[in-house]
């Protein structure tokens, strides 16, 4: 993606950051309810790596508004937080002091990172990106690229948007759209077409069984879901060791 691109994305970031801001504090995206049972797979991964500090990734940080709570409980190497907008890289920068580790954030999509960073991470998080990503074939390739850039016994916490086996997308978008409708209650008028117009134009969330299809072949073990609500749902894949 080039820096053009980049720009584009952090004025769109930067028009948007009301309605981030009103998801998270309304918890419309389940995340309230998602990041104590992700902290709490942080931590398991932790005491069974000995405790040894560990490099983390997240994909699509965003301001780490909760990541930087959740990964106070575990031993830190490192963080690198990877996403488009330079602006809200600024605001993650402060939150993730808390931490006590050597922070990079590097302002990139995250399809380019896990191909061309030359580091290497032991625990990768991923909060609603990844399905922005389309075709499958790309996803295949992420996995593929994510894989190799991670260290035998890690593991990738995914949440994101998924469809319900054998639904295809213009039914899961239906149903997510009627769900923003009539339960995102703080969007109103232009601004809630414009959560709706994102989701219709950018959203393409894959089944769980295509997604462990994708995964496997690269290389990770079948995903084992850690908690769903709604639409909104959390795998967890590692990496084998060697």
């Amino acid at each position: 993606m080039n820096q053009d691109n980049i720009d584009q994305m952090s004025r769109i970031f930067k028009a948007s950051w009301d309605i981030y801001e009103t998801i998270l504090a309304h918890d419309y995206m389940a995340h309230k309810r998602i990041f104590p049972i992700v902290e709490r797979a942080c931590v398991d991964f932790s005491v069974q790596s000995g405790n040894h500090p560990v490099s983390v990734w997240e994909l699509g940080c965003g301001s780490a508004h909760y990541s930087s709570q959740m990964l106070r409980s575990s031993p830190l190497a490192s963080y690198t937080g990877i996403d488009l907008a330079p602006n809200v890289l600024e605001v993650a920068r402060e939150k993730l002091k808390v931490l006590g580790c050597p922070i990079t954030l590097l302002a990139m999509d995250l399809f380019d990172a896990v191909q061309t960073t030359g580091q290497e991470a032991d625990l990768v998080f991923s909060s609603y990106a990844l399905h922005h990503i389309h075709p499958v074939a790309r996803k295949a390739e992420f996995f593929k690229s994510l894989f190799n850039k991670v260290r035998p016994g890690g593991i990738f916490v995914l949440v994101d948007l998924f469809r319900d086996d054998g639904q295809s997308r213009e039914e899961f978008l239906a149903g997510y759209e009627q769900m923003i409708r009539t339960q995102w209650t703080s969007f109103q008028g232009a601004v809630l077409e414009e959560v709706v117009s994102h989701c219709r134009t950018h959203d393409f969330p894959e089944d769980p069984t295509e997604l462990n299809r994708v995964a496997v072949r690269a290389g990770w073990s079948n995903g084992s879901e850690l908690c769903r609500f709604g639409f909104h749902r959390v795998f967890l894949f590692s990496k084998p060791r060697l």
